[in-house]
């Protein structure tokens, strides 16, 4: 019986596609959680200006969880949280 062998070639680019496959996952994963925070920035800011507390409270929150350095929105989502 003859033994089979291992196809190297193949083998390293299946793995080249997979490591491919999984950097695109990662970016397009934290392009999404950024555009979801300054969207919640946008929407928060605005919902915050016209008083709507709960509204501004929800997506300033989106914001305060991926920025938490930026300390005047901070302020303001903790001043829709007290309203």
């Amino acid at each position: 019986m003859a033994k089979r062998a291992f196809n190297w070639k193949f083998a390293l680019l299946l793995l080249l596609i997979l490591v491919g496959l999984a950097l695109s996952a990662w970016g397009v994963h934290q392009w999404r959680r950024q555009h979801i925070a300054k969207q919640g920035l946008k929407r928060g800011l605005a919902a915050f200006n016209e008083q709507h507390w709960d509204d501004a409270a929800k997506y300033l929150a989106q914001y305060v969880a991926r920025y938490k350095n930026d300390v005047p929105n901070l302020f303001m989502y903790a001043e829709a949280q007290m309203n």
